[in-house]
């Protein structure tokens, strides 16, 4: 927190806001942001004031914000490392192929993570990416961010994604992965990704430990809700619950 220590309290929110040079609009949001990842703690009639971070803290994901795993774990402090990496070409599910918008899609390339947090497994995902002549299909190009190796190959960031979150229980094969013991429960990330144009290169199944991640919506008035929508846009169909992916060890 920069000039405030942990356990210090902040100014009250007029004065921040002007010593940082923002409104109080956005001071309030960015102070919201900070209570959901675990960093500031509002205390009724007494302030605002700063935690440090302690053994054993969640990691926090805010579902309206397009970060990578690993960017949330650096935010919460922590430290991201990649293991257990494997690519290979796989034939298309109907489900992933509807999640990559091309119904009737062949092949994937299928990429296997596990993303581990302070050196303890926290995430095993599932990444079916679209084949383009050039994209990398060996392991080690995904040891690192996903999102930075697409965005150097289609020259183009990937900017949003649609998301479905549920409730999971790990399997053997999974349990092995996120070190924990089978029928453990889980939070299962469904997710289609897509570059600034609007255009599908990544479909997702994202394993996170529920003892490890805290997950936070921002939640707003209908109309705020439909003013922020796009014209014409729905979901997409493969979004809806349905059997999770198989994981294979």
């Amino acid at each position: 927190m920069g000039e405030y220590p942990v356990g210090s309290q902040l100014p009250v929110e007029t004065d921040l806001a002007r010593a940082m040079g923002v409104s109080r609009t956005t001071l309030r949001e960015a102070v919201g942001r900070l209570v959901a990842r675990g960093l500031l703690s509002r205390e009724q009639g007494r302030g605002t004031y700063v935690l440090g971070r302690s053994a054993g803290q969640r990691i926090s994901m805010l579902l309206e914000a397009n970060l990578s795993i690993s960017d949330m774990i650096r935010e919460m402090g922590m430290t991201p490392t990649t293991t257990d990496v494997s690519a290979a070409i796989e034939v298309a599910s109907e489900e992933v192929a509807l999640g990559l918008g091309r119904p009737g899609l062949d092949q994937v390339l299928l990429v296997r993570r596990t993303r581990a947090a302070d050196g303890q497994p926290a995430v095993y995902s599932c990444d079916y990416l679209v084949v383009e002549p050039g994209l990398p299909l060996d392991a080690a190009s995904y040891r690192g961010s996903i999102y930075e190796l697409l965005g150097g190959f289609y020259g183009l960031p990937v900017a949003s994604g649609h998301a479905l979150l549920r409730a999971g229980m790990a399997d053997e094969s999974l349990a092995r992965q996120l070190g924990v013991q089978p029928g453990d429960l889980t939070l299962v990330l469904t997710q289609v990704h897509q570059l600034s144009d609007g255009r599908i290169v990544m479909f997702s199944y994202v394993h996170l430990r529920n003892d490890m991640f805290s997950v936070y919506v921002r939640r707003g008035s209908p109309d705020a809700g439909r003013e922020l929508a796009a014209p014409g846009r729905t979901e997409p169909t493969s979004l809806q619950p349905g059997p999770s992916t198989e994981v294979v060890s």
